[in-house]
């Protein structure tokens, strides 16, 4: 994860120049804090932050007016990050879920208590994950007593919503359906 999107918070200074803005492929760096207050919906837009070398982004609904301002500071941040020859991931939500690759535009901006944010609808909890419609579960259990479960979510197959279109086979893992999603629970020797 490089800068994140957690310098893009409800501040009021715009993006003034190269000043302050870091973004680096080990995390740490700043990113200006850009308006996000909002009275409804319509105040937000979607802008694509990059979170890393690889050029995976993160979606965040900022005010409206703050477009330019963004987009300058943006320009900034993503010359600073080197090529690092990895595979993009799909683009996250602000919310912590992903779509399914080539489903980001279920991604939408929300204005809950004046701020501007990005959501998935309709997600479901994945332990300390959220999967997005589209998805599946899988927790990995550990084989040490007090270990501390893994959490996934996977792109179902087109049309899938069940255990049994999944395939079947899953080693040491199970697949049960819970309240209409699959979830796959496997266990480490």
């Amino acid at each position: 994860g490089g800068a994140g999107a957690g310098g893009a918070g409800a501040g009021g200074a715009g993006a003034g120049g190269s000043s302050g803005i870091m973004c680096t492929a080990g995390g740490g760096g700043s990113f200006p804090e850009l308006d996000r207050s909002c009275t409804s919906p319509a105040d937000c837009v979607l802008v694509d932050h990059t979170i890393n070398c690889c050029g995976s982004a993160m979606r965040i609904a900022i005010r409206a007016s703050e477009q330019q301002a963004f987009a300058a500071a943006e320009a900034i941040c993503d010359a600073q990050y080197p090529a690092c020859g990895c595979a993009t991931q799909p683009t996250i939500a602000e919310d912590g879920a992903r779509p399914p690759f080539g489903q980001e535009s279920t991604i939408v901006a929300e204005c809950t208590m004046g701020r501007c944010h990005s959501v998935v609808p309709n997600t479901f909890a994945c332990g300390t994950a959220q999967c997005a419609p589209g998805q599946y579960c899988t927790t990995v259990h550990p084989g040490i007593p007090g270990g501390t479960p893994t959490y996934s979510c996977s792109d179902l197959p087109t049309g899938c919503s069940a255990c049994a279109c999944l395939g079947g086979s899953f080693g040491s893992c199970t697949c049960r359906d819970d309240g209409g999603r699959p979830v796959v629970d496997c266990f480490a020797p």
